[in-house]
Parts: structure tokens; C-alpha cells; sequence
């Protein structure tokens, strides 16, 4: 049988990640939002995505 590298990869690196936070997800969420705050990156939520897509449909059609 094939066995992708590169998901075996991630999985592990997901393994160790929660192992890290012990599993408990307040920690995970804790620290990704920590994670977020320093990032310099955009973030959006659920509720701005979707309208966002709208947009861009919007100028593809106008196009």
C-alpha cells in the first residue's frame, strides 16, 4: 500500500501539537488565538467570508 509522506507528516505534526496542549481544547484555541494576534496576516471570520466571495463574484461579472 502507498503511503503519502507528506500526511503522514502533518498527522504527526498534529499529534504532537494536541499532545502539547494536552489535548484540552480551550488550551489549543488559547493558544492559536495567541497565535493570531501576532501574526501580521488577515484574518477573517465565517461571517466576513462569504461576503467576500460575493464581492469577487460581483467584479468577475462586471468584467
Amino acid at each position: 500500500m502507498y503511503t503519502d509522506t507528506i500526511i503522514k507528516d502533518v498527522w504527526k505534526n498534529k499529534d504532537e501539537y494536541l499532545k502539547n496542549h494536552s489535548y484540552n481544547i480551550d488550551n489549543i484555541i488559547k493558544d492559536l488565538m495567541q497565535k493570531q494576534e501576532l501574526s501580521k496576516k488577515k484574518f477573517y471570520t465565517l461571517q466576513e467570508l462569504p461576503q467576500k466571495s460575493a464581492n469577487i463574484k460581483k467584479q468577475n461579472q462586471a468584467q
